[in-house]
């Protein structure tokens, strides 16, 4: 059975989807924790909500830098599998220099995903008619 090819709308589709359920995950994290303190006890840490703000922050940047990383191997002819093993191989932040990284990565590892031109659908190989008795 072949590997699954994605096009751009469905990647970009997956991605938007991973990071809406990150976000009301966080979300409901931040409801419950609100629950949990009692309004009128104690004073409230600032400082430590602000930390805690910070990681969560960094931590979403980092997930959301990994998916862009993984999106561009994909686009340059990786499988989905080459992705997630080789985009932390890919080094910088902006579209050129993850597409220079990527150039570079190209020279040690060859892409095994879909040449550009194929449909996805099919793998490459011709769509089968389907017999019409009536022709």
């Amino acid at each position: 059975m072949g590997e699954k090819l994605f096009t751009q709308e469905e990647l970009n589709k997956i991605i938007a989807e991973s990071l809406e359920r990150e976000r009301k995950k966080i979300q409901e994290e931040r409801s419950l924790a609100k629950e949990e303190v009692p309004p009128n006890e104690g004073e409230i840490d600032y400082k430590a909500k602000l930390e805690e703000s910070r990681a969560e922050e960094a931590e979403l940047l980092k997930k959301i830098d990994t998916m862009k990383k993984q999106n561009a191997l994909v686009l340059a002819g990786y499988s989905i599998e080459q992705s997630t093993k080789y985009y932390q191989f890919v080094t910088g932040s902006t579209d050129e220099e993850i597409a220079a990284s990527i150039e570079n990565l190209k020279q040690d590892v060859k892409p095994k995903g879909h040449s550009k031109g194929v449909d996805p659908y099919h793998h490459g190989k011709q769509k089968k008619s389907i017999w019409n008795p009536w022709r």
